[in-house]
């Protein structure tokens, strides 16, 4: 019976060697993975590092310029809470003078009665001021993939109106009248919602405005 092992010269790899060849190949793969892995591992580090250096950044600017920080998000995520040591920003201001007049005088059938006139004026500095009220939500947005920032501010409106200076008024009433308390009080209220209309007009609010996004 003729013998079926193999000869001294074939080439057909053993059992082990097999083996061996399949364990190279699989840690050619292993090694593989961890490099990749580490890879990934590197590359995450380290965009998170320049995010987190990128949202530092941002929160510099608002501090440096306005002194305040704004609720900053990534992807939606809130990564700092809104803070600020004053609850109103004052951006832009400016002094006004206004002016109001009363003037009365007696008629009978629309005809003025002499010495019946009187007449009150009042004048005064109203300093106005503009800005941004920063108990309403101001919110900065980043997208890291894009990395577009987008800041979302509360609307810039008028802060206060005041008197500054002293308050002149001119008084003059004919012999057969006179001006009364209520009178004076009424011309106050009224110079005062003056100063509120003239602050609306100012174009204070405007300027807030382009003044922070510049």
């Amino acid at each position: 019976m003729a013998d079926a092992s193999p000869s001294p010269g074939s080439s057909e790899p053993t059992a082990p060697a097999k083996k061996g060849a399949v364990m190279k190949h699989y840690a050619g793969i292993a090694l593989l993975v961890i490099v990749l892995a580490g890879v990934t591992i590197w590359g995450v580090r380290t965009c998170q590092a320049m995010l987190n250096e990128q949202v530092a950044g941002v929160a510099k600017v608002f501090q440096d310029v306005l002194s305040i920080r704004p609720e900053i998000r990534v992807n939606s995520t809130v990564v700092y809470g809104q803070t600020s040591p004053i609850e109103e920003l004052a951006v832009v201001k400016k002094e006004q003078l206004v002016e109001m007049t009363l003037k009365q005088k007696m008629q009978i059938w629309s005809t003025p009665i002499p010495m019946t006139g009187k007449e009150l004026h009042v004048r005064a500095i109203y300093r106005i001021k503009a800005g941004f009220d920063l108990s309403k939500p101001f919110v900065v947005n980043i997208d890291p993939t894009t990395n577009q920032i987008t800041a979302d501010m509360p609307p810039a409106e008028i802060l206060s109106v005041e008197r500054v200076g002293p308050l002149s008024m001119k008084e003059e009433a004919g012999w057969l009248t006179s001006i009364t308390v209520e009178e004076r009080t009424q011309l106050l209220n009224q110079l005062h919602e003056a100063a509120e209309t003239a602050a609306e007009e100012s174009g204070l609010i405007e300027q807030a405005q382009e003044q922070v996004i510049q």
